[in-house]
């Protein structure tokens, strides 16, 4: 009797301690995210800030499904610019949408349930580096961005706020 009320015990325990690991480790990056532009830096010379971007970031087992929307400088409606699923393995996957470019490619790597990297390339043109780090409240994204297209290095800050 004693070992059916442990073992049941151990049972009932490992799913409490799973539970709980699995709601800690939640991807904190996950949901519809609008760009604020005023909050936002744009590199020097850029010629093509954006009236509104959307990020929608959905999980996946092992990884994420990433899709983007765009209201361009001329306020034309762009959607589905950007798209792809990638697991966490640092694999590159191919990139679609309007704003791909042929052969791109990106790789995905979760750091921290707040944190996660994107590394873009576009073969012949150059790469860039996203870092996104979610606030401890949840409600903003703020993505670093370092780019190297055709030797030219640029730096950028985005910064996005929770869709309700």
């Amino acid at each position: 009797m004693r070992r059916i009320v442990f073992g049941l015990m151990t049972i009932l325990l490992a799913a409490h301690l799973s539970a709980g690991q699995e709601s800690r480790t939640q991807a904190k990056w996950i949901g519809t995210w609008k760009l604020n532009v005023s909050k936002s830096i744009f590199p020097p010379g850029d010629p093509e800030i954006p009236l509104s971007v959307t990020r929608k970031m959905d999980a996946i087992s092992g990884g994420m499904r990433f899709t983007t929307e765009r209201v361009n400088s001329r306020g034309v409606y762009l959607p589905r610019q950007l798209e792809f699923e990638a697991l966490f393995d640092g694999k590159d996957v191919p990139v679609r949408g309007g704003a791909a470019f042929p052969g791109q490619t990106v790789s995905v790597k979760s750091v921290d349930p707040f944190t996660f990297e994107l590394l873009w390339t576009i073969p012949g043109v150059g790469t860039g580096l996203e870092r996104g780090v979610v606030s401890s409240d949840g409600q903003s994204l703020t993505i670093n961005t370092r780019q190297t297209l055709r030797g030219q290095v640029t730096n950028g800050v985005s910064v996005y706020e929770l869709e309700p």
